[in-house]
């Protein structure tokens, strides 16, 4: 079995695969960036970060 990164790197060789992939390079920076947030602020907490709740409709 491949591992993630062995599989993109196989996607990536296909032009029409990589021209998306970097069409969506802001959408995965801000992933990023969230991810990191979410896990700095779980180091600082010792606990996942919480969602806030829907809000409901008046």
């Amino acid at each position: 079995m491949k591992t993630h990164d062995e599989m993109i790197g196989a996607w990536k060789k296909d032009p029409a695969f990589q021209k998306a992939y970097d069409a969506l390079g802001e959408e995965f920076a801000l992933f990023d960036e969230l991810f990191k947030d979410r896990s700095i602020r779980r180091e600082q907490t010792g606990k996942p970060s919480q969602r806030s709740a829907p809000h409901e409709a008046s």
